[in-house]
């Protein structure tokens, strides 16, 4: 009986180390069949081109947040107003809102697209500016049911740009004078004072960076586009992580979709490199409960740019490197 219990420890524990060893190997696979080089050409010239951001603020629950999101100027043939693309690291590819392009295509230089054997509506060969930077694609595709069909003139959000903007590049986010650029100078080529996070994994799609909370190690995802969050986790995690009340809030939109928000006061410290923030709040929303299926050592949830406010934050994907300058 005792060698059969033996049997069965050793093969519980086999297994676990398996577990152990097979989540990595997994997720680095998935991680690098998720990143995609969208744009074949991108020109820019010789002094870094900054571009303004422009924040956009709505309402968590009854708190108003100044900083939801953020959109940067483009400048793209065919398409007619004051142009803006919603900068989001957290979507893999970049894409229009079908319904809007309806709305703002040129008649007299209509923009050519085409439709694959799926029935997937493609921009054909965009050219995308951002300031003095172009970024060509052979194709981008449109999603037909996203967008608004009416038009603030003034402000009109055509689609995301996503992490392939910056496959192999450098993105660089000024968080003190609201801008951004995208180079191929390299991070250590650009003047800034850094901070590296040793250990950070920004080659490929999502950018993880290492994260302390209270005393425990993990890492976070980085998404430009859920500005608001210090911390957000799936709802189970944030169940689980202290016995303080959850507060119901409504609502975020996630690709059209209403998803109810749950929030907590966070009572530990969150560390990211040199920095340590306290007295944050965490969120919890179903739109993360992929991390149930992740050891929380390997991945905890996202953050945004909330612990980054005031910050310079820079990116060099290509030579995986991650820095933050006060």
């Amino acid at each position: 009986m005792k060698k059969i219990f033996k049997r069965i420890f050793y093969i519980v524990i086999a297994l676990f180390l398996m577990a152990i060893i097979a989540t990595p190997i997994y997720i680095s696979y998935w991680r690098s069949s998720s990143t995609v080089e969208t744009f074949h050409t991108f020109d820019e010239p010789e002094n870094i081109s900054f571009c303004n951001i422009r924040w956009s603020s709505d309402f968590l629950g009854e708190e108003k947040i100044e900083k939801i999101a953020f959109f940067v100027p483009v400048q793209i043939k065919g398409l007619n107003g004051n142009l803006f693309m919603q900068f989001d690291s957290g979507t893999q590819t970049t894409l229009f809102y079908g319904k809007t392009l309806n709305k703002i295509s040129d008649p007299d230089h209509p923009i050519k697209t085409f439709y694959n054997e799926d029935s997937l509506r493609y921009f054909k060969n965009p050219v995308i500016q951002i300031n003095d930077n172009h970024f060509q694609a052979e194709k981008i595709r449109i999603a037909s049911s996203l967008g608004e069909e009416k038009i603030d003139s003034s402000f009109t959000v055509v689609g995301t740009i996503g992490f392939d903007a910056f496959v192999n590049r450098t993105l660089i986010l000024d968080f003190k004078n609201d801008r951004l650029a995208i180079t191929n100078k390299e991070i250590d080529n650009l003047g800034y004072e850094l901070s590296y996070l040793k250990d950070a994994s920004v080659d490929k799609f999502p950018l993880l960076i290492p994260t302390k909370i209270g005393k425990k190690n993990t890492r976070l995802f980085y998404d430009t586009g859920s500005s608001m969050f210090s911390l957000i986790t799936s709802n189970k995690r944030l169940k689980n992580i202290n016995e303080s009340k959850t507060d119901s809030l409504c609502c975020i939109t996630n690709w059209g979709r209403q998803l109810p928000v749950y929030k907590k006061n966070l009572e530990e410290d969150i560390q990211i490199g040199d920095y340590k923030y306290s007295n944050q709040s965490i969120y919890g929303c179903e739109v993360l409960d992929v991390v149930n299926y992740i050891p929380s050592w390997y991945l905890f949830g996202m953050t945004g740019n909330r612990l980054f406010n005031n910050k310079i934050v820079v990116i060099d994907t290509k030579n995986n490197s991650f820095g933050i300058e006060n």
